[in-house]
């Protein structure tokens, strides 16, 4: 997984199945139905935040699991063709500690 973090959110990335390959419509819909999808597609997302936060690169602001979902459901409604890891992606950024 290579990801690069610059002041817009460019990334360079393979990501083989998981919560971060479905789309960002997927992530609405099953949201919705507050299924099993869903869930596992949040716990893909804090692992990913974990996984780049144990780099050591960037430091990253605390953050909760809700608060986290909501970001990514709020990035997903503004860009449902996207996929799950660019809003991971973009939390990333956001959640990003300006030295």
């Amino acid at each position: 997984l290579s990801v690069m973090f610059s002041a817009s959110v460019t990334a360079e990335y393979t990501v083989y199945g998981g919560g971060g390959s479905k789309s960002c419509g997927f992530w609405i819909a099953e949201e919705e139905k507050s299924s099993g999808f869903y869930y596992a597609m949040s716990d893909w997302v804090a692992g990913y935040v974990t996984g780049v936060a144990s780099i050591g690169v960037i430091v990253l602001k605390k953050s909760d699991n809700p608060s986290r979902d909501l970001f990514v459901t709020n990035y997903c409604n503004a860009n449902p063709l996207d996929k799950v890891v660019d809003a991971a992606g973009a939390l990333v950024m956001a959640l990003r500690v300006q030295e």
